[in-house]
């Protein structure tokens, strides 16, 4: 059985009316533009079955048993994930140690919400770590007054106290198939431990949020892109910021959501290429850098002639010849950017330095002008050596 305690998506709970509440799952609320985004939505009960804090040093309604009196309520091993007291079992409880909640009708499915802490040795009284193997906590369910327990999770020690239990967490589980009745128990239940003295737990805030059932009429969910259409989930291509709404009814409970997916537009980072040369010399390609999801289309004009170019890699070349670049925009999985970056290739011929020749002055001779000398497609200008 999975736990929800997602990386990968965010499972929120985004809108609420009197009757129920939607909570969403999205693969992601920001995207490169063109992603396809995944979504879906599962309405609960807008009231649990079972909502315990343990705050008044008590189990409360709603529990059926426990195998010892001698739960804590003091918080031994340190503060909670909000401060408020837990259940503990310390060396006040024995094992098997366990507390079981009342039957529930939970025929519809929903889901079952709860911190959990191993001590991690925080003082030698009631708080000696759980270390082996079998020493762990049995989340489990029962649908015959507890004549048999089925199990839905165990939280099993590795010994090392730095593993993902020793420390207050929240963990959510949907409730199996098999639990989906009228008169379902829960019990987090330690079998095992080396005496009252070890392996010490305790759990927190535990939520019993059933899923509604449904009213006069099939339930119904409608998304705000695909009006007219039931379904409980969609993949929409997202090629621009989208806000969508999800309504739930079913005849009798009626509540909605919205929310929206932000997208990344691809964009140009920079150019580069401009550069002054000599004709003969090795001339360097004009390129772009773009970011988003190839392939890339660019389109640029040179010396005011449109052209576009398709390329695979986030660098792309724009050939070198001489003339004036500008690039306009950058397309990519569907999505158009504007762009406005100019590169400049100019490439100056070789001067003409002009004829060979040889004169002889004689000291008292009349000047001559040298230039003529050279011809006439001598370059004008510049710097002679």
């Amino acid at each position: 059985m999975r736990l929800i305690v997602s990386i990968f998506s965010f499972f929120v709970t985004l809108g609420v009316s009197a009757q129920c509440t939607l909570d969403l799952t999205v693969s992601d609320y920001t995207v490169p533009c063109g992603s396809s985004v995944t979504m879906s939505a599962v309405a609960y009960s807008s009231t649990p079955a079972l909502s315990t804090d343990f705050n008044n040093g008590s189990l409360g309604p709603g529990w059926t048993q426990t195998n010892s009196s001698s739960v804590m309520y003091t918080n031994p091993c340190g503060p909670t994930l909000d401060g408020s007291p837990a259940a503990w079992m310390g060396s006040g409880a024995t094992q098997p140690r366990m507390v079981t909640t009342s039957a529930f009708d939970v025929s519809c499915g929903g889901q079952v919400c709860f911190d959990l802490d191993f001590a991690n040795d925080e003082n030698n009284v009631d708080c000696e770590d759980p270390d082996l193997p079998n020493e762990g906590v049995y989340f489990r369910y029962s649908v015959n007054g507890g004549a048999t327990w089925i199990d839905i999770f165990y939280f099993q020690p590795n010994g090392t106290t730095s593993g993902p239990y020793y420390s207050w967490a929240n963990y959510c589980f949907p409730i199996p198939a098999g639990a989906m009745t009228a008169n379902t128990m829960f019990r987090w239940e330690q079998p095992v431990g080396s005496t009252a003295t070890y392996d010490h737990w305790g759990i927190d805030n535990v939520v019993i949020t059933p899923l509604v059932c449904g009213g006069g009429v099939a339930a119904n969910f409608e998304w705000s892109n695909n009006s007219g259409v039931n379904s409980s989930s969609q993949t929409v291509q997202i090629t621009s910021d989208s806000t969508f709404t999800i309504v739930y009814d079913d005849g009798v409970n009626t509540c909605d959501s919205t929310f929206t997916i932000n997208v990344i537009m691809p964009e140009i980072v920079n150019s580069s290429g401009t550069a002054t040369y000599c004709a003969g010399d090795v001339i360097s390609d004009v390129t772009v850098q773009a970011s988003g999801q190839a392939p890339f289309t660019i389109d640029y004009t040179l010396d005011g002639a449109p052209n576009s170019v398709t390329a695979t890699g986030p660098v792309i070349s724009l050939g070198n010849a001489p003339g004036t670049y500008v690039v306009t925009g950058l397309t990519d999985n569907g999505c158009y950017n504007s762009a406005n970056e100019t590169e400049i290739i100019t490439i100056n011929p070789i001067p003409d330095a002009g004829l060979d020749a040889t004169v002889s002055y004689c000291s008292d001779g009349p000047a001559e002008d040298l230039f003529l000398l050279l011809g006439p497609n001598a370059d004008a200008g510049g710097q002679w050596y």
